[in-house]
């Protein structure tokens, strides 16, 4: 009698092993039960069970990942933006690898003079930069990636403005 309830305890501790899984906790909170792989500079990759071949998920949309051993690890803060009276915090950044996985809620287009941008080299900047995490925070963003552009007239010609597209990213 022993023996069988220690094979039968055994055998459930061998199927809860593989049945184990990492959780992903994305911030919109949806919750995925797979299988993390590695994780990137962008993202984190994982596979599912029972499915093959390794996704991907970019590392703005996780906040954290508790793997079966019970270690958890945080991967980004949450920027909790509810309406545009939050607009101070609405995150900036030049680096697109910041909105990897992100929703695009729209682009805000913003004509800066030559030698001047967001840095705030010219008066004008803060309150340009104010105006475009303004326009993100009503659309329901929380991240504006800059991208620059330079500017060129009807001839293809540059004509040294520099032209700062503000694309906006959301959960």
């Amino acid at each position: 009698m022993e023996k069988i309830l220690g094979a039968l305890i055994l055998l459930f501790l061998c199927a809860v092993q593989v049945w184990a899984q990492d959780i992903i906790v994305k911030h919109n909170g949806e919750k995925l039960k797979v299988k993390v792989n590695y994780l990137t500079e962008s993202g984190v990759a994982y596979s599912e069970p029972g499915v093959e071949g390794i996704r991907t998920v970019g590392k703005p949309e996780v906040e954290r990942i508790i793997y079966q051993a019970g270690m958890v690890e945080m991967v980004s803060a949450k920027v909790d933006v509810r309406g545009e009276g939050d607009w101070e915090k609405v995150v900036v950044t030049f680096n697109p690898l910041d909105v990897t996985g992100l929703k695009k809620r729209g682009e805000v287009a913003s004509s800066l003079g030559s030698n001047s941008d967001f840095h705030g080299r010219k008066g004008g900047s803060r309150k340009e930069m104010d105006r475009v995490k303004r326009n993100a925070a009503s659309l329901g963003g929380h991240i504006v990636y800059i991208k620059r552009v330079d500017a060129v007239n009807w001839d293809k010609e540059a004509t040294g403005d520099i032209r700062e597209m503000a694309v906006i990213y959301g959960y």
